[in-house]
């Protein structure tokens, strides 16, 4: 039983501190909250009804939240979840969100059919009703969880725009470098190509682009260079 899977983010009432810090909780712009471990009693499951997502008409209809701690507590990642009677679809859907792989059975064939829309639906959208950033929340806190992931998001946008200019500075760096060696390697060419030691003047116009000032890329053309010859 993997108990730190399951772990359940409560609010804290009591907020008590040992030398001025949270003592065994965290503070956030949403609140405090103490990351506990799950009690005999799960109290913060709710059966689906007509507004959620994952609702079907099957009549004894498990909650998504339910199963995922289940398989979470006891199916390693990419391990195997066996539901012999799958009806709505509940277990093999929240395995693949979850990264497990799946086997169902079921002999009614309008199940199977809620099964298979769900595990499309599954395939695009992996989130699971209280269930959020890698932890169980409790009941009523579905504002403070879409916050939280909000603040995920920009963070994760921010290191991806930071990745993006980083590798964008890289090839602007590369295509100078690129563009130097073919220049020298052309006027290693003219020189070798060269017979009779004199000054020769060489006017040549090229197209290419140098490093600016200002950390960019300016356009430079119809240079004009003297080279002596061997």
């Amino acid at each position: 039983f993997d108990v730190e899977s399951v772990k359940q983010k409560r609010r804290v009432i009591a907020p008590y501190r040992e030398n001025g810090a949270p003592k065994d909780w965290e503070e956030t712009e949403n609140g405090n909250f103490r990351l506990t471990y799950p009690s005999n009693f799960w109290d913060d499951i709710s059966i689906p009804y007509w507004s959620m997502p994952e609702n079907t008409e099957h009549p004894t209809q498990k909650p998504e939240k339910l199963i995922a701690k289940l398989i979470l507590a006891s199916c390693p990642k990419n391990g195997i979840v066996l539901d012999p009677f799958v009806g709505s679809g509940t277990t093999s859907v929240v395995a693949k969100k979850l990264g497990r792989n799946y086997v169902g059975i079921e002999i009614n064939e309008e199940y199977c059919c809620w099964t298979e829309k769900r595990l499309d639906i599954a395939e695009h959208n992996r989130e699971i009703q209280g269930y959020s950033s890698g932890v169980f929340w409790e009941r009523n806190t579905l504002s403070m969880q879409l916050d939280e992931r909000k603040e995920a998001n920009k963070n994760y946008a921010m290191l991806l725009m930071y990745s993006i200019q980083t590798k964008l500075q890289r090839s602007q760096k590369e295509l100078i470098i690129s563009r130097q060696l073919e220049i020298t390697g052309s006027i290693i060419r003219i020189l070798e190509n060269k017979q009779t030691k004199a000054y020769h003047s060489i006017q040549y116009y090229i197209d290419l682009y140098i490093s600016s000032p200002m950390g960019g890329l300016t356009k430079s053309t119809g240079h004009r260079a003297f080279f002596r010859t061997s």
